[in-house]
């Protein structure tokens, strides 16, 4: 079974990494001691070598990404579907597992994501325990999340500081285009040889087509951003033998529980009031329109969580005291890019495919109207707008948005669609004086700054009186007393079995300079959570 990564969230490949993955590695073994080549860069060159040859005897197969229909979604393939069966994966599956093989042999891996491609750069010059060393000054430039700025990573490549492996090169393919690095140079078996795939990775850099997405440095994220210290686990293990494990059989009676079914987000009671009231208000004016909600945060602030909280906890329980019907069922949905022919039918297209209408491909409003009528729960549309949307078409597919939800016709109250709209502000250098003068500076300030204007309209009813669109407030920092009411929410205290959690938290929160409480972004907070949980993740 695959994993599933929000691709929106970037932070969250370091947690596909298992730094144990060189336990899959069991037929044929690597022939040398990885710890014997830790002595210079000519030897960490070996090691890398090692491993990649390693690799090349496993037979793997390069295959195009998992079908999910949730295109917001991604399957990342597991070690053991990659290493034992059907041992096949995409660049990205083959990227990640690299990177767990190199950190179990104590190497410092980056994952590069350039346009349409993954691959993967080591460290030759450090071994992971000296990670944050000052003779590696660059592991501060990931402090604040992934890398974006290509800046001197050809450098570093160029300088042997770091060695640029090419991951597809140990997958058998005939398929990939020939004018791609990762195409050129391949053998009869469709593999590409070690110095092969050296070259390539270095030729990524060079190759137009390639632009940089960002890097992921895995020791920063594993020991600084404690993203990925707690990795899932691939569904089974490998024994030596190579033939699958049996389980326990009290571990097979008693699966492991899901720790995204609680509500842990913390600090999002003023959001959730603010959708409830507006929502409260729709009933009271019997109003069966579609609401909008813009959820606005940075990308480490865990927007599809707040999703996930509503639609499985909050929004049921105000549904049970308003309503016959209190389900809410979410609907993943991708917008249309803003230069389609026809943004609303490629929109309603769309719709028509998650709502399951038969027989029409090219279904109206009223056909999406009468499906939403009749079809049981609340139905929760969920979409993502984030930074690189807006430097592609600047507002163009927000308008056309709240244009053509403006066409769904009217709905009993209890009804009416719910549409949460995600806008994601990634990070972007710091604009230089040219930037500022001629294009208006940061593209995340000119995307705040548009929505603070169309939420001034929105509100004097200006623009789209047909729906109620709402901006929630931009997420804030986390602190110990939103923690200790948060241990107090009832399917917490079901969950953990009443645990008091308050001496870790006030532990947490303790700020050494000044001794009171200080807050913290939720991308550091969700590992102790997890930590502190996992004693209860069996079933009783």
């Amino acid at each position: 079974m695959s994993w599933k990564w929000h691709k929106i969230d970037k932070v969250e490949l370091a947690r596909l990494v298992l730094d144990d993955a060189t336990r899959w590695l069991t037929d044929p073994r690597m022939a040398v001691n990885w710890n014997d080549l830790h002595g210079s860069p000519d030897a960490r060159r070996t090691l890398v070598k090692a491993l990649y040859e390693t690799l090349l005897l496993y037979r793997i197969s390069y295959t195009p990404e998992k079908y999910h229909p949730d295109q917001a979604l991604q399957l990342v393939r597991t070690p053991d579907e990659i290493l034992d069966r059907p041992r096949e994966g995409t660049c990205l599956d083959l990227s990640l597992l690299f990177c767990g093989l190199c950190l179990g042999c104590d190497l410092i891996p980056w994952l590069v994501r350039v346009w349409g491609h993954a691959f993967v750069m080591v460290s030759l010059s450090h071994r992971l325990p000296e990670w944050c060393q000052p003779s590696r000054p660059e592991w501060k430039d990931f402090r604040a999340g992934p890398l974006i700025d290509a800046g001197r990573l050809k450098e570093r490549v160029d300088g042997g500081w770091y060695l640029a492996v090419e991951c597809t090169g140990f997958a058998r393919s005939a398929t990939l285009a020939p004018g791609l690095p990762e195409g050129r140079s391949r053998d009869t078996n469709g593999l590409l040889p070690f110095d092969a795939a050296v070259a390539a990775g270095r030729a990524q850099f060079d190759e137009p087509k390639r632009e940089l997405e960002y890097v992921i440095d895995m020791a920063v994220a594993r020991y600084e951003g404690k993203v990925g210290a707690d990795p899932p686990r691939s569904p089974r293990r490998m024994p030596a033998s190579g033939s699958s494990p049996a389980l326990p059989a009290a571990q097979a009676a008693a699966p492991a529980r899901e720790l995204d079914d609680l509500p842990l987000l913390t600090n999002r009671a003023p959001q959730k009031q603010k959708v409830i009231d507006s929502l409260d208000a729709e009933l009271d004016a019997h109003a069966g329109r579609p609401a909008v909600f813009f959820i606005e945060g940075d990308l480490n602030q865990k927007h599809a969580d707040l999703v996930r909280r509503l639609v499985k906890f909050d929004l049921p329980e105000w549904l049970a005291l308003r309503t016959k019907d209190p389900r809410v069922v979410e609907v993943s949905v991708t917008l249309p890019a803003a230069i389609a022919v026809d943004f609303d039918k490629a929109l309603r297209r769309e719709l028509g495919v998650k709502l399951t209408i038969k027989g029409c491909d090219d279904p109206s409003w009223d056909d999406l109207t009468a499906r939403l009528r009749y079809r049981p729960g609340r139905l929760l549309f969920n979409s993502t707008f984030a930074t690189s949307d807006w430097e592609q078409d600047r507002s163009m597919r927000l308008d056309r948005l709240l244009q053509s939800w403006e066409q769904c016709r009217d709905l009993p109250p209890e009804r009416a669609p719910i549409v949460c709209l995600q806008v994601v502000y990634e990070q972007r250098p710091a604009p230089g004086l040219l930037d500022r003068l001629f294009c208006g500076g940061n593209p995340n300030d000119r995307l705040l700054a548009y929505l603070g204007e169309l939420g001034v309209d929105l509100l004097a009813g200006k623009k789209y009186p047909g729906i109620k669109a709402v901006r929630l407030e931009r997420l804030g920092n986390i602190t110990a007393g939103h923690l200790i009411a948060w241990q107090d929410l009832e399917p917490v205290r079901v969950f953990s079995r009443g645990a008091d959690f308050t001496p870790r938290i006030n532990d947490l929160f303790q700020d050494p300079d000044t001794g009171g409480h200080s807050g913290l972004p939720m991308v550091k907070v969700v590992p102790h959570l997890r930590e502190w949980l996992r004693p209860y993740t069996q079933r009783r």
